[in-house]
């Protein structure tokens, strides 16, 4: 299990991640509420900031260079939740 800090809507999380699970269902399954659209990676709605741990995340996807632009996501550290993987402890941040 993985240590996730999670925070949004002006409020912090914690919550605890299996390994290799997706970090927007495990928030939503602790009630965490993260806002979230489409699930698929093209709305964008679930983007967040990776704060802390960006080496204990999944690669970034297609899907996530495609909505969020290359630059986002690696010079500002914004995912989409939705298409992230957990693979140890991480910090994100929804605004």
């Amino acid at each position: 299990m993985a240590k996730v800090e999670f925070s949004c809507r002006k409020q912090e999380f914690t919550v605890e991640v299996p390994a290799d699970c997706n970090l927007l269902w495990t928030v939503l399954k602790q009630q965490v509420p993260a806002r979230y659209g489409c699930t698929e990676g093209t709305c964008g709605k679930c983007a967040c900031r990776i704060t802390a741990g960006q080496e204990n995340i999944s690669p970034p996807t297609r899907q996530e260079l495609a909505c969020l632009g290359q630059e986002l996501v690696e010079q500002a550290g914004m995912r989409l939740a939705c298409q992230v993987t957990v693979l140890g402890p991480c910090r994100a941040e929804q605004r």
